[in-house]
């Protein structure tokens, strides 16, 4: 078992997002996850505008079980980048397991037509989606 990452007060310094992503991905391979929450929360924050880090934390966040905070994340990342194909597939997998599949089929379709492969898989096996 790994030592819990150790906290310190957050600067803000807008260019410091990378740094807080990091420190996430680092408690989380260490289970500290009250750290990594904190610290997805200071990256997002740090950086706002970036689609990525967004859709970075919702995976961090359907890891954890928290698919409507997954949710929320992929639908902050989609209105920030609509042509994010990675965020609408990652939505489509939350809602099949929020058990909404129609919803699931057109971000599937979405994401398909946005050139994930991923998603193309999912429409040509339709039947796959409850």
């Amino acid at each position: 078992m790994h030592p819990p990452v150790q906290s310190v007060a957050p600067l803000y310094v807008p260019d410091q997002s990378r740094a807080w992503y990091l420190r996430a991905v680092v408690a989380e391979e260490h289970g500290d996850v009250e750290e990594a929450h904190r610290a997805w929360g200071w990256a997002v924050r740090m950086d706002r505008g970036s689609a990525w880090l967004h859709l970075a934390r919702a995976r961090f966040l359907v890891r954890q079980g928290e698919l409507a905070g997954a949710d929320a994340a992929c639908l902050d990342a989609q209105e920030l980048d609509p042509d994010l194909p990675d965020a609408a597939l990652l939505r489509a997998e939350i809602l099949v397991a929020r058990n909404r599949p129609d919803e699931a089929r057109l971000l599937f379709a979405s994401a398909c037509e946005a050139g994930s492969e991923a998603a193309c898989e999912q429409v040509r096996h339709a039947h796959e989606v409850p």
